[in-house]
């Protein structure tokens, strides 16, 4: 069911996107030469002694480096739980759905909400087939400040389905490019918009 922009239905299932990896790094010590009263030049330390001055060995993350990849978790679960918030506040429709103030903001919550309320008002729940391919790939979080993005390339094979009757009004499927927007406040990110790149007919294994 191919939803109209800028908003689609769904939570993130698949994979969470490349994370940063930390590199430590090795430091030399230099030995100088023997001294003017004829002592022997100092023996180079041994395997496995910490020199003066050194780092320690491999597996170290920098402080700088562990905050980024914290940040960028916390964006991307943030996305996931918009997804997982979206799709149960549409069955059945609910625009006070207590978690979308949690996961949404500005436009992104306003549209939520404008949905499930036209929804609840037209007797419409949006729920997911047997043996679905739905689910939300992300990647490439980028974080400047306050503000961050995430790419999504979601597959939507879900149902518009008549409450009353069971009747299935929308099953088409789609496969669609997406950026998704966030704001950072009071230590929560939130969903504040969603742009789309590209859009396809079925599922389209090539999205990236």
């Amino acid at each position: 069911m191919a939803l109209p922009a800028p908003h689609r239905t769904g939570r993130h299932v698949a994979r969470a996107g490349p994370r940063l990896a930390a590199a430590a790094c090795c430091l030399a010590l230099g030995i100088t030469a023997c001294s003017s009263d004829g002592d022997a030049e100092p023996e180079p330390p041994t395997a496995g002694t910490d020199a003066p001055g050194a780092t320690a060995g491999t597996g170290t993350s920098a402080p700088g480096t562990t905050a980024m990849a914290d940040e960028e978790a916390a964006v991307l679960e943030a996305v996931d739980g918009y997804w997982r918030t979206w799709l149960a506040a549409n069955d059945p429709p609910d625009p006070d759905h207590p978690d979308l103030e949690k996961y949404a903001t500005g436009a992104a919550l306003e549209q939520a909400r404008s949905e499930t309320s036209r929804k609840a008002a037209e007797g419409l729940a949006t729920r997911i087939p047997s043996d679905s391919a739905y689910g939300h790939s992300l990647s490439d979080p980028s974080i400047n400040g306050t503000q961050s993005s995430v790419t999504d390339c979601a597959v939507d094979d879900l149902l518009q389905v008549n409450t009353a009757t069971g009747v299935v009004l929308n099953d088409a499927v789609v496969t669609e490019l997406l950026t998704i927007n966030l704001t950072k406040d009071a230590d929560q990110w939130r969903v504040e918009s969603i742009d789309r790149i590209q859009q396809w007919q079925g599922v389209n294994d090539s999205c990236s």
